[in-house]
């Protein structure tokens, strides 16, 4: 909003010097200023997790629909019994790689989080784990779970069942850990916070392993929750079509499970 009411002392600066001033000055008054230089830095080594950087700006969303269009293709023939292709197989390696890659830069990065959050004063400390431990622990076992569903359909195109229902249960049991830091980033006023969590869908990255784990041991599939996500959270502007109509020309908001 500083921006919005005058811009101009940043108009002369480039993206990157406007970065290190605004990180700067929130972490003075966020943590004060023993702490600002160590906080502001360790937000730029957040954005510049490799799939965040200015040329992809790929969020922790990212990473569940990866694992949600790969499984959209092999999970019907998993359902069957049948042979991922080729192209399948170079997919889910691929996966494999790019989660290894990225999780050893977030692994790097959540232990210099968690060295700065032990000198966070006390009355400070939720504020820290909700705004910079928790995130990063996001993308940790998002990461997590990415690279162990890959490497169980590997698994499975080796004809190795007993190691594809290994890392599909490590998939899940990351799925959860991100659960746990949602949770653990929930305090005060901010309680339950994330429940009914959409933006990313993490419920069904989950529900996805549970099936895919079901079929691998040949158990009945587990019942799944109700679809959400933006279809439903977009409802809430049907009232305003009448309120603005200028606003929301001729919309068309989606039905629930569309």
């Amino acid at each position: 909003m500083r921006f919005v009411w005058n811009a101009t002392p940043q108009l002369s600066k480039s993206d990157g010097e406007n970065m290190d001033t605004f990180l700067s000055g929130w972490g003075q008054r966020e943590f004060g200023v023993p702490l600002a230089g160590d906080i502001s830095a360790l937000y730029k080594r957040y954005f510049d997790i490799p799939y965040q950087r200015q040329e992809t700006r790929h969020g922790d969303n990212r990473l569940h629909t990866m694992q949600r269009t790969l499984d959209t293709a092999a999970a019907p023939l998993i359902a069957e019994g049948k042979p991922l292709s080729k192209s399948l197989l170079g997919k889910a390696r691929d996966l494999q790689n790019f989660a290894s890659t990225n999780r050893a830069y977030v692994s790097e990065l959540a232990t210099a989080a968690e060295q700065i959050a032990s000198r966070v004063p006390q009355e400070r400390r939720d504020f820290f784990d909700s705004h910079l431990l928790a995130q990063i622990q996001i993308h940790l076992h998002s990461l997590e779970m990415l690279e162990a569903y890959g490497s169980a359909l590997t698994a499975y195109g080796k004809d190795d069942k007993q190691s594809a229902i290994a890392s599909t249960e490590q998939a899940l049991r990351a799925t959860d850990e991100i659960f746990e830091t949602l949770h653990r980033g929930e305090s005060g006023k901010w309680a339950a916070w994330y429940f009914g969590e959409r933006f990313v869908g993490l419920e069904s990255t989950r529900d996805r392993l549970r099936v895919l784990l079901a079929k691998l041991r040949g158990e009945p599939l587990p019942p799944p929750h109700a679809p959400s996500g933006y279809s439903e959270l977009y409802r809430y502007q049907e009232p305003f079509q009448k309120d603005f109509p200028l606003l929301y020309p001729a919309v068309r908001f989606p039905a629930i499970g569309e």
